[in-house]
């Protein structure tokens, strides 16, 4: 009977040292796919921050890219009103020129 006794205690201390080697591999497992989620969640998190700054330096490109385009105009436009002034100027002192002569 002794024998017994003690292979059924042999028997329930397996199974308890079973199950608390099973609640151990869980536990990791467990800590191991929220470690994978928080590092998910970061990448995802680090993309839309990216993500955000790179739309806004964009943006502050976009706005560059028109000032010199409209200063480009400006400047076109000036050079042009310049260059017609210089032209009417020369003209009319060529016309006067001829008309004294």
């Amino acid at each position: 009977m002794f024998k017994f006794h003690f292979f059924f205690l042999n028997l329930n201390f397996k199974k308890k040292a079973h199950l608390a080697w099973l609640k151990q591999e869980l536990e990791i497992r467990q800590e191991q796919e929220n470690k994978i989620r928080q590092d998910l969640n970061n990448a995802l998190l680090d993309c839309e921050t990216d993500r955000t700054y790179f739309a806004s330096e964009l943006a502050k490109r976009e706005i560059l890219i028109n000032e010199l385009t409209n200063n480009r105009q400006s400047f076109q436009q000036e050079s042009l009103a310049t260059i017609n002034g210089y032209d009417k100027q020369r003209i009319l002192t060529e016309v006067c020129y001829l008309d004294f002569n």
